[in-house]
């Protein structure tokens, strides 16, 4: 399951790659990179239910992201920020 999970999350992230070579990336984007790269760094030592929620705030808050609900993506990515430290 975690694999899974973080397979997901890394394809995530090299979507979030292109779109980081635009000019006009919204400063979530940039949120939506600190948590893939805290996926891909401290990942496989949260429990499945905490990464599984993690995953599916960050593929939110990326879909808020790019359609322009930047504080609805904004509170989305946090939250999954915050949940690396319980």
């Amino acid at each position: 399951m975690k694999i899974r999970i973080l397979a997901v999350a890394a394809a995530m992230a090299l979507a979030s790659a292109g779109a980081g070579a635009q000019e006009d990336v919204p400063p979530c984007s940039e949120l939506v990179t600190q948590v893939d790269q805290m996926l891909a760094s401290q990942g496989n030592d949260l429990n499945e239910e905490v990464l599984a929620q993690i995953v599916e705030l960050r593929n939110q808050g990326g879909e808020q992201c790019d359609n322009g609900d930047e504080a609805a993506a904004t509170g989305s990515l946090e939250h999954a920020i915050s949940l690396f430290n319980q």
